[in-house]
C-alpha cells in the first residue's frame, strides 16, 4: 500500500490540522499532483497527528541552522543511562522515517553493548 508522509511547517500545518485529515490529504495530493503525478487519486482513509493538541508539544519542528548539520551527532550522545534516537539524530538520513529507523537500531545496539558490559562487571 502506498504511503505518503507530509510535514508542513508553521502556519500551514496548523491550518491543515484544523481542517482535519481529509483537508490535509487533499492539500498533500494537490502538491504531489502538481509536481509528479497529475492523475494521482486518494487511497484509503487519511490519518494525522495534531501536535497543537498534544500536551507538551503545542506544535513543533526542529532543524539545525545553516552550517550546523553536524550538531545532529551531538544530539545522539547519551545522557547518563539515557540513549537518544530519532530522525533528528541521524547525520545521513535526517528528517526521514529511514533516519528514525536506523537511529533506533543504532541506539538498540548501544543499549545491548552497555547492558552486556554492565552484566560482565556484576
Amino acid at each position: 500500500m502506498p504511503f505518503v508522509e507530509s510535514l508542513c511547517i508553521v502556519g500551514k500545518a496548523l491550518e491543515l490540522e484544523q481542517g482535519g485529515p481529509e483537508a490535509a490529504r487533499d492539500w498533500a495530493l494537490a502538491q504531489i499532483r502538481s509536481i509528479l503525478f497529475p492523475g494521482l487519486e486518494p487511497q484509503g482513509t487519511p490519518a494525522m497527528n495534531g501536535w497543537s493538541k498534544m500536551e507538551g508539544f503545542s506544535g513543533s519542528a526542529s532543524y539545525p541552522a545553516p552550517g550546523f548539520a553536524s550538531a545532529r551527532k551531538a544530539l545522539s550522545a547519551p545522557t547518563g543511562r539515557i540513549l537518544w534516537a530519532g530522525e533528528a539524530t541521524s547525520v545521513d538520513n535526517a528528517t526521514s522515517v529511514n533516519g528514525a529507523i536506523t537511529e533506533g537500531q543504532r541506539a538498540a545496539r548501544e543499549a545491548i553493548k552497555l547492558l552486556t558490559q554492565e552484566s560482565r562487571r556484576n
